[in-house]
């Protein structure tokens, strides 16, 4: 029936199928109506109509419970809520609860946070999407309380980032088996404060995980030899067992004006001046970690770089990275290994910039301790040695031919022919350290077995 008030309005009948009584229930343009009246009567739970043509919901005074349909747009609650709301309700584009001081419970789910551009650190929970945080390091420090209370099995959590933009004070510890969960890489921003660009933005602990975001901002300290200014690291003494894991992120640094004549891969202190130092996207570094971290390595799936003058990944120590769909453009160095660090990549790219694969420094796996040994000068054995050359070699084949699981009668097979001369050049090292007080050549050999 019609409303004189509004006669595009639609009466529904106020009771439904199960006998709830509504005090006034109308379709009004594109919206539907349900109010109660200031004593609100609704005590059941109903579903309410499957209509196309309905965009909003809007409650009065409601208590009870409403399954709401499936093409709602947007909730709006006037008045007092003391019910819930379920189904697509959870999932509508936006739910204004500026009217309401008693926020309703929209079904919190144990160890998942959210944030959101409209959310609030101090007044909000974090707990469900009508009440979440504004930072993801708000949200990551409240999952390190949880941790810290929940001891036993590993606590897996995840913390859910909503389209938006967020300035955040780095650096933001990331608790172990923790995943941030962005929208996606193109409508959520992620970048630190000015005062804290030079830090590590996310330290990442042992199963952590970041999806779908993109990532501004960091800047590193120092191309030649880096430590801070990454968008990920290890978080300090972690001990690792399950790698942290990077997916689906990107790194974008472009200076405004993109086109710089002539540039200066070579300038010291900064090379490439007028483009500026640019972030790092990931430094995998095990000096940081426990020492008795039994790995020491993340692992990366298509995380793109646009990062003008910056530094992909930086693998320092004994560190290791696994890079699939790892891409760098104009950057100083794609990828950049010191001090014996390793990665390894597949179906990966650099384009642009001044180095794709840069490495300096050495790491000795073993060093042996050669404080026993002689320091003594003898010519006189280092003669014997050398002379006596064939012979020592002759009889170690021998032995061979008599012990050895291989067949080493032929004298012209290769791995014969490769232990004559490896023999060879230890007897030869041997009888030159006895000319030196140092054994340098022998602690050269013996490291370079390992």
């Amino acid at each position: 029936m019609a409303n004189e008030e509004d006669p595009k309005a639609i009466y529904i009948p106020q009771t439904d199928e199960n006998g709830v009584n509504f005090n006034e229930v109308f379709i009004s343009g594109s919206n539907l109506i349900l109010q109660t009246g200031p004593d609100g009567v609704l005590t059941g739970s109903t579903s309410l109509p499957n209509s196309s043509s309905v965009d909003a919901l809007i409650v009065n005074n409601l208590i009870g419970n409403v399954a709401t349909f499936s093409k709602i747009t947007s909730i709006q609650i006037t008045g007092s809520f003391n019910g819930t709301l379920t189904g697509q309700a959870l999932s509508a584009s936006y739910v204004d609860w500026s009217n309401i001081d008693n926020k309703p419970n929209l079904g919190e789910i144990q160890k998942v946070y959210y944030v959101a551009e409209e959310g609030d650190d101090n007044n909000n929970t974090g707990k469900t999407l009508s009440d979440p945080y504004r930072t993801i390091k708000k949200a990551l420090s409240t999952v390190a309380i949880d941790q810290e209370a929940n001891i036993g099995l590993p606590y897996k959590s995840s913390v859910q980032i909503k389209s938006g933009y967020y300035v955040e004070t780095g650096s933001m510890i990331v608790p172990p088996f923790t995943s941030i969960i962005g929208d996606d890489l193109r409508s959520v921003v992620v970048k630190p404060t000015t005062d804290t660009k030079t830090e590590n933005l996310f330290l990442m602990n042992n199963g952590t995980y970041v999806y779908g975001l993109r990532l501004e901002g960091c800047e590193i300290d120092d191309l030649d030899d880096p430590r801070t200014g990454f968008f990920f690291a290890f978080a300090p003494s972690a001990s690792i067992s399950t790698s942290p894991y990077v997916q689906n992120c990107s790194a974008i640094h472009a200076p405004q004006a993109k086109s710089f004549a002539p540039l200066d891969p070579d300038a010291t202190p900064v090379p490439n001046p007028e483009v500026g130092i640019g972030p790092g996207g990931m430094l995998v570094d095990d000096s940081v970690l426990n020492v008795n971290s039994p790995l020491k390595s993340m692992v990366v799936d298509a995380y793109t770089q646009v990062a003008f003058n910056g530094i992909g990944i930086c693998v320092r120590g004994r560190g290791y990275a696994q890079l699939v769909s790892f891409f760098t453009n104009f950057s100083r160095i794609g990828v950049f290994c010191i001090d014996g660090g390793h990665a390894s990549l597949l179906n990966s790219n650099t384009t642009f910039g001044d180095f794709g694969l840069y490495s300096k420094g050495k790491r000795y796996l073993v060093v042996p301790d050669i404080s026993g040994v002689s320091t003594n000068v003898n010519s006189t054995d280092s003669i014997a040695i050398s002379s006596n050359k064939q012979a020592i070699i002759d009889n170690m084949i021998i032995y061979l031919i008599d012990n050895g699981n291989k067949d080493y009668s032929d004298p012209e097979e290769s791995n014969v022919l490769s232990i004559r001369n490896d023999a060879g050049e230890l007897i030869d090292a041997l009888s030159a350290d006895l000319l030196s007080a140092k054994a340098a050549r022998t602690s050269r050999f013996t490291q370079g077995l390992f």
